[in-house]
């Protein structure tokens, strides 16, 4: 019970600084990634996607602008459409505003007179936290984006007490728990829309569910280790 009401405390402590948008580029990035997977179109023209024809010249191979390759397959496959779709968009026009963590693809050649630079505009990051913040925004709006990394950070701080637990004694544990729940960064991120707080949740929980399956040898939390630790990967590159 104390622990439970030690981890409420935390909570009633974080929501009383929260707020419910940040500006920064990083965040940029994630947030217009989860409101494309969360369905929303009106980012863009994504409505009305753009493929080109197998007799359109390609710049993936690097070549001038006369003897190109034909398209790969694979980008003109409509079966990708759903992925294109929800991870990047078509602008009205190529001076649309995408922001300074996001890129504009050019794989159909480049931009003339006749021919617009209808190219698709993707964020730098990999899909994990957008789309744990489309989630949240299926749940609770506009507002679940920015509740994800309150929650990851508590829960985090609960799987560090179990993690610390499978070497330490309880009072060393607690003592880990306090250390890493009052870290300045911690704190910061845990009401930032970015993610560090949804990557803590996930390697803390995950190397729990590692290090208890192989001292217990139970299966499920070996699942669940592993699945965590593997999903960290998808949130931040440098996770591998």
């Amino acid at each position: 019970m104390v622990f439970l009401g030690g981890g409420a405390m935390y909570a009633w402590a974080r929501a009383s600084y929260y707020t419910g948008a940040h500006g920064g580029v990083d965040q940029n990035g994630y947030l217009m990634t989860s409101r494309l997977i969360s369905g929303e179109r009106d980012i863009g023209d994504s409505d009305v996607p753009f493929r080109p024809t197998a007799t359109q010249p390609s710049a993936l191979a690097g070549q001038t602008a006369e003897g190109h390759p034909p398209v790969p397959a694979i980008v003109l496959n409509p079966r990708w459409d759903w992925v294109r779709d929800h991870l990047g968009f078509v602008p009205d026009t190529p001076y649309q505003f995408g922001g300074r963590m996001d890129v504009m693809t050019e794989p159909y050649g480049p931009a003339t007179a006749t021919q617009p630079a209808e190219y698709r505009i993707y964020a730098k990051y990999p899909f994990g936290f957008p789309l744990m913040a489309a989630i949240g925004r299926w749940l609770g709006g506009v507002n679940g984006m920015y509740w994800v990394n309150p929650i990851c950070t508590l829960l985090a701080v609960y799987f560090a007490y179990f993690l610390f637990r499978q070497a330490v004694s309880p009072f060393v544990a607690l003592l880990g728990v306090i250390w890493l729940a009052c870290n300045p960064l911690v704190l910061v991120y845990a009401n930032d829309a970015n993610s560090h707080a949804s990557t803590l949740f996930c390697v803390t929980a995950g190397f729990w569910g590692l290090v208890s399956w192989m001292r217990t040898g139970s299966l499920w939390r070996g699942l669940i280790g592993g699945f965590l630790i593997g999903y960290a990967c998808t949130i931040r590159y440098s996770e591998f």
